[in-house]
Formats: structure tokens, C-alpha cells, sequence
């Protein structure tokens, strides 16, 4: 998950311009670099009046940090008191409260509604928010440490392959025709061939999920490195920003990354480029440059690439394309969350990336803007964002996340992926 702060010999590297030598390599590898899916950008941009809390807001939401020697079970008058604290904080702090204004106006009342006359205990509050909150797909809002929306697990059909020729599709094994082609995705098998699999298509039959436990780090003949989470400064991932610069191919592999620091992503990208950081989504911050320090400033404007408007912080996509010489294999998996996806999306603003593996966890369209914060009576802890993205659904949306260009289940990633490295290096 995003946390808010990182440390300060971050800006001070970045702040000396300390990035790598460039790879002058002229290989081409066309070949598998035909498969990558270019980013999109927003259909519409957001329309949103954005208003930012002040330095007396700030410290009145800091007094929630105290964790209260809450009851059992509240009444309902005690529980009116915590939802009308709760409504306070979303609609002074939460991003994504701008957004959806008059449905959390809605599911306040509905909450206060099907409280029992006699009040509720803390985990039968808790299930009446979560459940009133639903339509909000925000996986950083976490009421009790649950996710306030439903997840669902992708789902492969992995016994029938496909051929796709204009448009029709036709199994493999039976040579019969596909009714349907929407669910169809791209798989890359050991032997190198693309086959098409159906990926969460609604229907009975029996299908696979992919478990956290298949995976594993791989073992390669060129640079790779597999980066757990961004939760701190990550130096081994500092210098591997050389080995890129320095190889023909290399491989950065995402998957299981928990996510972290929203800002080392951004200047990890600045370390391997020289450029400044690219992404594909619109947004705002919820916070007034007036009452953050100048490391924040600095944080927010120079590596995550907002723009520093008079009360708040904009994000503005850009659908510049930066040259990188060599290959860089990005590995993913549905357990990349969050600041790691948020560098899936700035290196599909590199010309030599090539994404593999399974969709991410698709968890971005908010952050974790501190907390937990206690409603005093209930005891209930509350966490949410002051970020706000906005991408373009097809290329990204919240649950979905990043599809890869190619489809590689985790139990098969080392054999694809070995094959797939001789192959390009025999050339």
C-alpha cells in the first residue's frame, strides 16, 4: 500500500541528478516487442470542484489517532456520533469523496437506518459500512482493516487453447468455433507459440485461479531482480537501474509486490532514464502545497509528477514515448499492487518494455493518506487516501488492473521465460 513518506536521501539523490549511462545497444527484438499493448489515455478528463483541508483540519483529524477504550457495543445515538465524525473526515480529507459526494451522503443515512434500535457491536457496524460503501471501488479505504468493496479472483480457462484468424477462433484440439471471442487473451507457452485461453469469462464451467503459493523467483542467465514491495528506499533496485543500462536484456519481476512508497517509483523511473517521470491518468491530490513541507513538495512535484496548482496537486497524462535501448522483461502477477503497478504504468512509457504474466491486483485509484483513525466510540479504524487517478478503463480500472501483453501463469513463468531469453540472445 501507498504510504505517505519516504526517506529524505531519496530527494537528495535525485536532487544531484545521479542517473545511470544509457545502453547503446542497437539489437532488435521487433519480434516480441510486436506483442506490447500501448497505453491509453483518459476518455475524459475530471470535472471535479476540489477543495482541501486546512492546518486546523489537519490537527483536528490528528486527535483520531488515539486508539479509545471503546465498548463492546454502542447505542445507536453513540453510533450517529462516530458516522457523523466519519462523514467528517471523508468529506474534509478522502479523494475520492469528491467524486461520489451525494452516494456517500446516501450511504450515511442508509448506515444510521439499519442500525437496531438497541445500538450494534463494532463488527456488526463495521458490516453495515462496508456493505453501504460498496459501490466506492477503492482498495486502500479500509474500515477494521477491510477492504470496503468486494475482490474478485481471475479465473482461466487453462484445458481449451484457441487459434484467432479474422476474427473467428478455433479450438485447437476439437477444431470447433468459439461462440464467443471477447474473453479471449494471449498466452505465450513454453514452446513459444501465442495461443489464445479465456480469461474471466462468466460461465459454469470449471476454471483455474492463480494462488499466491505458485509463485517463485526465477533463476536467469541475464540481469533479473525481484522486488518484494516498496515499503523503503530499495538501493539493490538503485543499482540495478545500471545493470539495465548496461544489458542487453534484463528482467524486473513484480509480481508479489505489495506496493509501498507512492514516490520511490517515480524516481527509480528518473534513476534508469534521465527523464522526467511519465504516466498515462489524470487526478488530484487533496492537499494544499500550503501545508505540506518542502520534502513533501519536492516528493509530490518532482517524483510523482504532479503539478502544484494553487490549493491542490494535478496530475496531467502524457503520451510521451521514452527510447530505451535493450529489452526489459516486466513480470506481474493479480498480487502487484498498488505503487508497484503505479511503476507498470510509467515503464509502458518506455519503447523496450514488454509486460508478462497475469493481470495486477488493480488497486490505484486511491492511496493510503494515513491512519488508522479511531471513531472514538465504536473503536472502529478508518484509512483512505487524499489521491484521486483516473485512467482509461479499457487500459486500467480498480480490480482489474494491468493486463500484460502477453498471458504467462506464474507455475509456468520460469520454463516461458527461459525459452524465451535463449531465444532472444541466439540471435
Amino acid at each position: 500500500m501507498f504510504k505517505k513518506y519516504i526517506k529524505l536521501l531519496i530527494v537528495l539523490l535525485l536532487l544531484s541528478g545521479c542517473t545511470f549511462k544509457q545502453n547503446t545497444s542497437s539489437t532488435d527484438y521487433s519480434e516480441i516487442l510486436q506483442h506490447k499493448k500501448t497505453f491509453l489515455l483518459p476518455e475524459e478528463p475530471l470535472n471535479v470542484d476540489i477543495s482541501t483541508p486546512t492546518n486546523e483540519e489537519i490537527d483536528a483529524l490528528e486527535s483520531f489517532l488515539d486508539v479509545p477504550n471503546a465498548e463492546l457495543s454502542n447505542s445507536k445515538k453513540e453510533i450517529r456520533e462516530d458516522m457523523e465524525d466519519l462523514k467528517w473526515m471523508l468529506s474534509t480529507f478522502y479523494g475520492r469523496y469528491l467524486l461520489y459526494e451525494d452516494e456517500f451522503n446516501q450511504a450515511f443515512d442508509t448506515i444510521i437506518d439499519e442500525v437496531p434500535t438497541k445500538g450494534a457491536d463494532r463488527a456488526a457496524l463495521t458490516s453495515i459500512i462496508m456493505k453501504n460503501f460498496s459501490f466506492n471501488k477503492d482498495y486502500h479505504l479500509l474500515i477494521d482493516g477491510f477492504q470496503s468493496s468486494i475482490r474478485f479472483d481471475n479465473t482461466y480457462d487453462l484445458d481449451n487453447e484457441f487459434t484467432l484468424e479474422d476474427d473467428k477462433a478455433i479450438n485447437i484440439t476439437t477444431n470447433e468455433e468459439l461462440d464467443k471471442i471477447d474473453y479471449l487473451k494471449p498466452f505465450l507457452t513454453p514452446d513459444l507459440e501465442i495461443v489464445y485461453r479465456e480469461v474471466n469469462r462468466p460461465t459454469s464451467r470449471v476454471r483455474n485461479v492463480q494462488f499466491r503459493s505458485d509463485f517463485k523467483q526465477l533463476d536467469l542467465d541475464v540481469p533479473y531482480i525481484h522486488v518484494d514491495d516498496f515499503s523503503e528506499h530499495n538501493f539493490e533496485f538503485d543499482d540495478f537501474a545500471n545493470e539495465i543500462n548496461n544489458s542487453e536484456i534484463s528482467v524486473i519481476d513484480l509480481r508479489n509486490n505489495a506496493g509501498g512508497q507512492q514516490y520511490y517509483p517515480g524516481y527509480w523511473y528518473t534513476l534508469l532514464t534521465g527523464q522526467k517521470v511519465q504516466y498515462s491518468f489524470d487526478g488530484f491530490m487533496r492537499t494544499d502545497p500550503s501545508t505540506t513541507s518542502i520534502l513533501d513538495n519536492s516528493m509530490i512535484t518532482v517524483q510523482f509528477g504532479a503539478i502544484k496548482r494553487e490549493n491542490y496537486y494535478e496530475f496531467v497524462p502524457s503520451d510521451t514515448i521514452h527510447h530505451q535501448n535493450g529489452l526489459i522483461i516486466v513480470l506481474q502477477n493479480s498480487y502487484t499492487y498498488s505503487a508497484a503497478e503505479l511503476l507498470v504504468d510509467y515503464l509502458h512509457h518506455l519503447d523496450n518494455t514488454i509486460f508478462i504474466g497475469t493481470p495486477t491486483n488493480g488497486t490505484l485509484s486511491s492511496n493510503i493518506f494515513g491512519g488508522p483513525y479511531y471513531l472514538k466510540n465504536s473503536g472502529i479504524g478508518i484509512s483512505f487516501g487524499n489521491l484521486v487517478t483516473n485512467f482509461n478503463p479499457v487500459y486500467f480500472s480498480e480490480e482489474k488492473g494491468f493486463e500484460p501483453d502477453l498471458f504467462v501463469m506464474d507455475n509456468q513463468m520460469q520454463v516461458v521465460i527461459e525459452a524465451l531469453i535463449m531465444k532472444l540472445s541466439s540471435k
